[in-house]
């Protein structure tokens, strides 16, 4: 997840305030919003290593794994062929 060492979703803000060139860690009210953005920034990249979402604390980092292994146990249990699985993503907002 963090993209400081291996090309993650998104980049941590740790020692300054300043967000200026994206979001403060502070603002985000959810994961959801956060794995859209990133999505989009990897089609906008067309191959190449995406830039990360910017910016996170360890609150939200762990809002982001949460949620992502969260829908990855989903996917892995309907590859599976469980049919009591919903892939319908609950937002709340």
């Amino acid at each position: 997840m963090n993209a400081d060492d291996d090309c993650g979703v998104m980049k941590g803000l740790w020692s300054t305030n300043d967000a200026s060139d994206g979001r403060s860690p502070t603002m985000w009210s959810g994961s959801v919003a956060i794995l859209k953005q990133y999505l989009e920034n990897v089609i906008s990249a067309k191959g190449e290593d995406p830039e990360p979402v910017k910016y996170g604390h360890c609150n939200v980092f762990a809002g982001l794994v949460t949620t992502s292994e969260f829908y990855l146990i989903k996917v892995l249990l309907l590859y599976k062929g469980s049919s009591r699985i919903s892939v319908a993503p609950t937002i709340v907002t």
